[in-house]
């Protein structure tokens, strides 16, 4: 018998001007450093357990079905109406993270889950955030992508990624106002620009790969 931690975080994400339910969103739960006796990372780790699975008729399908448990680290999406739940968690604290569509990211820390109990989240508020638009010229011939990295300067822990085709800029959404490096990578040699973004603009920047 395997024996499933049982305590859960559930709550709801919703746009702060609307007041409604934002669905498709990313929520992350990860256990918070140091909280167990050891101070350990240990903690942070997903164990897969392979189940046989059925098909509607009753049959066995041909692959079986991998589920996921971790005691410290999930993501899930949000339904229709902005809810989400994360199951199977052992006691202690964690931060929630939500991010995707367009919204500026924004994560709570410090929940405390109890065996057994259910921790409950008020209404996660979202803001839309500015989009950066990045063409990048110069690439190499034999090149099909650029990777961009683009690091907030106040949240260097959360980086986003993207990639240029020719012909085709990168983009990046969900932006808070401030100063953003971003990191351009191909054959060429690496390239790297300062970006200063104003709340909800749309952005557009040039970069010639040298």
């Amino acid at each position: 018998t395997i024996e499933l931690p049982t305590a859960m975080i559930q709550g709801r994400v919703i746009d702060k001007k609307s007041r409604d339910g934002i669905s498709g969103m990313k929520v992350t739960v990860k256990k918070m450093k140091g909280d167990d006796e050891s101070g350990s990372e240990s903690e942070n780790t997903v164990t897969s357990i392979a189940m046989a699975a059925t098909h509607d008729d009753g049959g066995l399908a041909d692959e079986p079905e991998l589920l996921e448990f971790s005691s410290g680290v999930q993501t899930v999406q949000t339904d229709a109406e902005g809810r989400f739940e994360i199951r199977n968690l052992k006691p202690g604290q964690f931060e929630v993270r939500v991010s995707g569509k367009g919204f500026i990211p924004d994560a709570r820390d410090k929940i405390e889950v109890a065996e057994g109990k259910t921790a409950k989240i008020t209404d996660l508020e979202m803001e839309k955030g500015a989009t950066l638009i990045v063409h990048v010229d110069g690439m190499p011939k034999d090149d099909h992508f650029a990777f961009g990295t683009l690091t907030p300067a106040d949240d260097p822990d959360h980086p986003l990624h993207g990639n240029a085709r020719p012909g085709k800029p990168m983009r990046f959404s969900g932006l808070r106002a401030g100063a953003h490096k971003l990191s351009l990578d191909s054959s060429a040699k690496p390239t790297e620009l300062n970006v200063v973004i104003r709340a909800g603009e749309t952005k557009e920047e040039r970069v010639r790969l040298p």
